[in-house]
């Protein structure tokens, strides 16, 4: 599976989900403010 970046825009910031091609795979949900 390839690395996958997912854009959601919100009323008080931006958060973005990056979910890693690895085998276990990984995810990071990064919340910017």
């Amino acid at each position: 599976m390839p690395t996958t970046l997912i854009f959601f825009p919100v009323d008080n910031g931006d958060m973005t989900l990056i979910k890693f091609g690895d085998a276990d795979a990984t995810t990071l949900l990064i919340d910017m403010n």
